[in-house]
């Protein structure tokens, strides 16, 4: 009995262990931030900042857009007023109105051609002291038109068209500033692979030195090798114990730099995902082959292009309406009012219907300024849009004309050191396997050895630094020509 109790105990406790074991490594597989392509190319699409930010700045120029356009939507108008004086009249048949009220409710529309159309029905009601009260129910419409400035509506369309270029300039940019951070975030995760390389690589170097501080030691023990090789030997391992721990304070400060760029990550723990660097030796080795193989630029990998073409568009439409700023206002208004008159309301409206008058209104309003002012604006107007529309295109045709050209320039000679860094390393790898040998065989120094060694070792972290130039200048590259085939907002 007591037997079985102890046994099923003992079940319960390990079932028990077990769930919370299950638990916290749960918890502490949510709080890990497994590093590698995917998850920061999804992490960045999804819970960045900074693409919410790109997304914000797109929508500030379509709301632009939007907000220009209401002026051309239809309102509802409603409008009453009551008003009412103790004044006297002066004059026995001039009788002081008062009160009156008044209601008013229609609706009026701007159209984009420059003119406005607007119809209200109108309750009035007057009391003249002592000789009653009369009141007016009327149907108003109301018509004016530019005939200047705004002629056939051609200052508010060149807006619209300008406001309409300025949406797809945003929305381009927006596809373009996402590629661009995307490549930030890519380049950081391989400036991590890079340094966790040469990490690996310094620390194969360091099994190396302690293997040779044991063999150092052996010697001294045996007389073959005096106190100061010893100390030679661990020097060296001091000083690449040293130059690891710079690269893990490097990689810690990368790491922040990651999560400067994602702050959805900024409370986990990052570690890094197996990874095979000769994928992304492959994957860049690809990128340069059809960069190469464009002898002329690549339109059909950027963007600029298309920014050149519709800021040029845009710009012509902004010196449209620019180039009118000071002059005139100029406006034809009309009006017709068909109405009943009676001494109440519900009679007046009768009227309206059975024995109806009208009348009518027209007229011109003009505006014209005075002084030089608005010419001194118009002019500085011109100059600063001149300025800034060649500016931006200066720019950005430097960008995808010379751009080109040099990358491929560049990668090649870089293409050509790398070959030679790896022809130097190889020969290298060739001196130290023979130095070690005459080491062994008491030929040479262990100075001498150490030199050669350190020698090789350079040579391949000199390797990682040429890579990372390389995949600096290709990513560069990228950040112009966001529409390769390699193009990280498409995967």
């Amino acid at each position: 009995m007591n037997h079985l109790f102890f046994k099923k105990t003992y079940l319960l406790i390990l079932i028990y262990s077990l769930n919370v074991a299950a638990t916290s490594d749960s918890i502490a597989s949510d709080n890990i931030f497994y590093l590698n392509k995917e998850n920061i190319i999804n992490e960045a699409k999804n819970n960045s900042a900074a693409i919410e930010n790109i997304k914000a700045q797109f929508l500030a120029s379509k709301l632009d857009k939007s907000q220009y356009l209401e002026d051309f939507q239809p309102n509802l108008t409603a409008d009453a007023k009551y008003f009412k004086t103790n004044e006297r009249n002066f004059i026995e048949y001039a009788p002081v109105v008062s009160p009156i009220s008044n209601f008013s409710i229609g609706a009026k529309k701007n159209f984009v051609s420059g003119f406005s159309f607007g119809l209200y029905n109108n309750i009035e009601k007057r009391k003249y002291d002592k000789f009653g009260s009369d009141a007016y129910n009327y149907v108003s419409i109301e018509f004016t038109m530019d005939l200047y400035k705004n002629l056939f509506g051609k200052n508010s369309k060149s807006r619209i068209s300008y406001l309409k270029y300025q949406e797809d300039l945003a929305k381009i940019q927006k596809e373009i500033d996402t590629e661009v951070f995307l490549i930030l975030v890519f380049r950081k995760y391989l400036e991590i692979l890079l340094n966790h390389e040469a990490i690996k690589i310094s620390q194969q170097i360091l099994e190396n030195y302690k293997v040779q501080e044991m063999d150092m030691k052996r010697r001294y023990k045996d007389g073959v090798a005096d106190l100061s090789d010893v100390k030679r030997s661990s020097s060296q391992i001091s000083t690449q114990n040293v130059n690891i721990l710079n690269l893990l304070n490097k990689e810690e400060l990368l790491f922040l730099d990651l999560r400067n760029l994602l702050p959805s990550i900024s409370g986990k723990n990052i570690k890094i995902s197996d990874y095979d660097m000769k994928n992304y030796d492959n994957y860049f080795s690809r990128i340069i082959s059809i960069i190469s193989s464009n002898n002329s630029v690549p339109l059909n990998y950027t963007k600029y292009d298309d920014v050149i073409k519709i800021l040029y568009k845009s710009y012509k439409k902004e010196m449209n309406f620019t180039n009118n700023y000071d002059d005139l206002d100029l406006e034809f208004y009309s009006s017709y009012n068909h109405f009943g008159n009676n001494s109440t309301n519900k009679k007046a409206l009768q009227d309206l219907n059975k024995d109806p008058r009208v009348s009518y209104e027209t007229g011109l309003r003009l505006n014209i300024p005075l002084g030089n002012k608005k010419t001194d604006s118009k002019d500085t107007m011109i100059l600063a849009q001149k300025s800034a529309f060649l500016a931006k295109k200066r720019q950005d045709m430097a960008k995808i004309e010379s751009y080109h050209l040099q990358s491929i320039s560049n990668i090649a000679i870089l293409r050509k050191s790398q070959k030679f860094q790896r022809q130097n390393s190889g020969n290298l790898k060739e001196i130290s396997m023979l130095s070690e040998k005459k080491y062994k065989q008491a030929r040479i120094s262990i100075r001498d050895l150490i030199d050669d060694q350190d020698l090789y070792f350079q040579s391949i972290l000199k390797e990682l630094e040429i890579k990372a130039i390389v995949i600096n200048q290709i990513l560069d590259y990228m950040i112009i020509f966001t529409k390769t085939p390699f193009a990280l907002s498409d995967g």
